[in-house]
């Protein structure tokens, strides 16, 4: 309800009240003051300290905007004015003289209404306020403005920087023209922009190990981010290449196999990236509150890069406030290909050899060789093998994550969540019968041996049963909801000892007893311990002594000779022939190779207020509530004043949120329309947002009391008319997605990663099943909330709900949209009767959504129905109260 002066709340009460209509129009540093009629009883249209000007000649509907009710999406309001432009005004011969030397378009008009007798300046009420839109009609005597509302002001007001080269020279050219990403709350695999990461493109041809070589050239696809002069490395997979010179897209090789690496072959398309000592990528354009994990092409890394907040004293040189990660070295990781071969060939052979050959041999051999040996040695060495020795310096613990999976047994929903790296999703298990696999789908290996290993596992929500995660042949058993388990460490033996063998591992996740109804298993690892450099030292003490001496010698006598000879008759001939059937096909993986990291991405809490706790209340606190992102929005991003927020809907509306544990977050990756922004913000909130009288206001939708009674003295009776919503938009079956991965520069529904479901049964068993389209909350991810908002749209889309469109006089003045409002048809059958007898007092409460100021002088307003009042009687026949004395509200179903 509109916060009315107690003079201007008496007046509002008389049926025969009369308004006076202000204008206030600032253009440039003049402001106007224009009215439609003159008063004052010496006829000087003389208010608070100003003379207004009786130049309004006409009025349009003032609309200040609308809410569709059914997806709550706002409409901007444009009202109309008619100005004389005949007169001299505001130093000018006229209105639209002042148009040569000030901008229209961006002159701000405000409207109110005053009552006779009104004296102070909060006895006006505030209809509207916005700018000049357009001129819809300009002559000597009259101008016709249209004015929009700050829902289209404040469309392209938000603040933020796009990434070009000549604030970033290194940077990525695919990324250049990006905007960079500003984030609110706590979000999953937000993508940062390569800032300083060196040149990346692809070769345009096969390599072999040795061509090209020294001197040759090799063409890439595009080299524009490499160096142009002097020599520079490239790594190509694993290999490095010092390049000596660059013409184009051609470099000329200075040498392979560079920096320790081994040449090799690679294929026409392989990524090839420029080496630097440190590549830079930007987070956010701003500090953030924490960041959490850091991935490359979607693999979680643990060391190699630092991640750098932003805020003060967390800074990295050269980008004071922004969020960044530092990598030291060339983001890389190894991806393994597990190979099968299937060999279906069968060979059909009918050859037959018919082998008439004969030899005849004759050949006869005389040997009259002797060999006299009188060779003796006399060995006398000894040796001495002293001692040698090893050490290793210690080890390192990794976690050793599963990027594949099978179900094996059951049927288990969302079984890739137990490996996502996401405790906030989970895979369901609701049957003794669910089984699932899962196996690393990298190849991963360490500079030294692995030595110890713990298997772990952490639940969701648990409803009764046991989970088991099997690995190395080491169980852990969930058995409570939102636990961490890890079983002891156990050294590694013969068969999981080396990693090749660790990556060839296989878990198995198993429901060994069935849960009441459904419990789930939010993620499974390993920890796994390994020696991170091994030492030998050189053997000491070793001799050899004595010595070998040879005497005597051999010799031969005698000779060998041969007569006689072999003749060959006949022949061999081939018959029949063989035939070869089926192929041989490779599928799976048993190799590895080095893969370039292309995509960066964190999980990582956006926003932070700031020292004074401006937007929430605490110093440094992460901006997440849907009141408290709103707040910023406009204020810090779109450069309003806490003035053009309202405080008191905001201030209830935090209230909600906080007992409803309401949070968002999300990223911004493109320039927001802000009034779709605002939307979304609100939608996902169970809230409306809209502007009235140059003011944002927020209010959730939650069952309430009336905030104003109607009654059929109050309204024009004739004016009255009913409708249903739209019969196309009933659905009674639908789901609706969250848990949104931000892992890309496109907002699409494809990244969210959770779903819930949402069926009206009676709706089902009236009107059959009406599906439908999926419903996206990407700024939620917890199931609850989730779960609340598709509760409440499906409250809205099971039934056609009755819309009331009514017009009546001043007492609907201090009516806003989102009011609710009820009609007292019990004790007036007049207009009991002009709402045909369709709606009660004590069932139905509707809620506004349009509100108009007609040229005719009358408020017109249109309601749907906001929820329904199932009352009940005890036995003394007393309605149902609760403990605030109100009507007890229930759903009906």
């Amino acid at each position: 309800m509109k916060t009315l002066s107690a003079f201007a709340t008496a007046a509002i009460d008389s049926p025969h009240i009369d308004p006076i209509r202000l204008v206030e129009l600032t253009i440039g540093s003049t402001t106007l003051y224009l009215c439609d009629r003159v008063f004052g009883d010496d006829g000087l249209c003389s208010f608070d300290g100003h003379i207004y000007e009786p130049f309004i000649l006409a009025w349009g509907t003032i609309t200040p905007g609308r809410i569709n009710p059914v997806t709550y999406k706002g409409e901007p309001g444009e009202p109309s004015i008619t100005i004389d432009n005949s007169k001299p005004i505001g130093g000018a011969d006229r209105f639209t003289t002042l148009f040569a030397s000030n901008d229209p378009h961006y002159c701000t008009i405000t409207i109110s209404d005053i009552f006779e007798g009104a004296t102070a300046e909060a006895d006006k009420v505030p209809l509207f306020v916005g700018q000049i839109e357009d001129t819809l009609e300009m002559t000597l005597d009259r101008v016709t403005l249209s004015i929009s509302s700050y829902d289209l002001d404040i469309i392209n007001k938000f603040s933020h920087s796009i990434l070009t080269a000549d604030d970033y020279p290194g940077a990525d050219p695919d990324d250049i023209g990006k905007m960079i990403p500003q984030i609110y709350g706590t979000v999953k695999r937000s993508p940062c922009l390569s800032v300083d990461a060196g040149g990346k493109s692809t070769i345009t041809e096969d390599m072999t190990d040795s061509s090209p070589g020294h001197s040759d050239t090799l063409d890439i696809s595009d080299a524009t981010a490499f160096p142009l002069t002097g020599s520079f490395t490239i790594q190509i997979d694993a290999e490095q290449l010092l390049i000596s010179s660059r013409s184009g897209n051609t470099l000329t090789v200075g040498g392979r196999g560079y920096n320790s690496t081994t040449a090799v072959a690679h294929d026409l398309g392989a990524p090839c990236a420029e080496i630097q000592t440190e590549y830079v990528y930007i987070i956010a354009d701003h500090p953030v509150k924490s960041i959490d994990v850091v991935y490359v092409d979607g693999i979680r890394q643990t060391t190699g890069f630092t991640a750098y907040t932003g805020q003060s004293g967390d800074e990295y040189s050269g980008y004071a406030g922004k969020a960044v990660v530092v990598f030291s070295a060339l983001p890389t990781f190894t991806k393994q290909v597990n190979v099968d071969v299937s060999d279906t060939i069968d060979v059909d052979d009918t050859i037959d050899v018919s082998d008439t050959i004969d030899v005849d041999d004759t050949i006869d051999v005389s040997d009259t060789i002797d060999i006299s040996d009188t060779i003796d040695v006399s060995d006398t060495i000894g040796v001495d093998t002293g001692s040698h020795g090893h050490s290793a310096s210690g080890y390192e613990t990794i976690i050793w994550t599963f990027d594949t999976y099978s179900v094996t047994g059951g049927a288990i929903s969302f079984p890739w969540a137990a490996i996502d790296s996401d405790w906030n999703t989970a895979a369901t298990f609701d049957s003794a019968a669910d089984v699932m696999t899962v196996q690393p789908g990298y190849y991963r290996d360490y500079s030294g041996p692995p030595y110890q290993f713990r298997v772990c596992a952490r639940s969701g929500a648990f409803d009764g049963g046991t989970i088991t995660f099997t690995c190395f042949g080491v169980t852990v058993s969930m058995v409570a909801s939102n636990t961490t388990y890890r079983s002891s460490w156990t050294a590694v033996s013969s068969g999981w000892d080396t990693w090749a063998e660790m990556n060839a591992l296989s878990g198995t996740i198993n429901c060994t007893g069935a849960p009441a109804t459904q419990s789930k298993v939010a993620e499974v690892w390993v920890e796994i311990r390994y020696y991170v450099s091994v030492s030998a030292s050189a053997a000491t003490g070793v001799a050899k002594t004595g010595s070998a001496t040879k005497t005597g010698s051999a010799t031969k006598t005698g000779s060998a000779t041969k007569t006689g000879s072999a003749t060959k008759t006949g022949s061999a001939t081939k018959t029949g022939a063989a035939t070869k059937t089926g192929t041989v096909t490779l599928t799976g993986n048993s190799t590895a190779e080095t893969v370039i990291g292309i995509r960066i991405a964190v999980d990582c809490d956006g926003y932070l207020d700031d020292g004074a706790g401006t937007y929430t209340g605490t110093p440094s606190a992460l901006i997440e509530r849907p009141d408290h992102i709103a707040k910023h929005v406009l204020i810090d991003r779109c450069g309003l004043t806490s003035d053009e927020i309202d405080s008191t809907s905001y201030a209830a509306a935090g209230t909600y949120y906080a007992a409803e544990s309401f949070v968002l977050g999300f990223v911004i990756l493109q320039r927001p329309n802000v009034r779709s922004l605002l939307n979304r913000i609100a939608r996902q909130s169970r809230s409306i947002e809209f502007w009235d009288a140059g003011a944002h206001f927020l209010k959730p939708i939650q069952y309430a009391a009336i905030d104003k009674t109607i009654d059929g003295n109050r309204v024009d009776l004739g004016q009255i008319w009913l409708s249903y919503t739209d019969r196309v938009n009933i659905k009674n079956t639908i789901i609706g997605r969250y848990g949104r991965q931000w892992s890309g520069h496109d907002d699409e529904e494809t990244a969210d990663r959770a779903v819930v479901t949402a069926i009206d049964a009676a709706s089902v068993s009236n009107l059959g099943t009406l599906q439908g389209d999926p419903l996206s909350f990407p700024y939620v991810a917890g199931e609850v909330q989730a779960q609340a908002l598709l509760d409440w749209a499906l409250d809205d889309l099971k039934g056609a709900r009755l819309m009331v469109e009514f017009a009546g006089g001043y007492y609907l003045e201090d009516i806003q949209r989102g009011d609710l409002i009820g009609f007292d048809v019990d004790n007036d059958e007049t207009i009991n009767s002009a709402l045909l007898g369709l709606v009660s007092y004590y069932l139905d409460a509707f809620r506004v959504l349009e509100k108009s100021y007609r040229n005719d002088g009358a408020i017109q307003l249109k309601a749907v129905v906001a929820y329904v009042i199932d009352f009940m009687t005890t036995e003394a026949g007393d309605f149902i109260t609760t403990e605030a004395g109100d009507l007890l509200i229930l759903e009906i179903e």
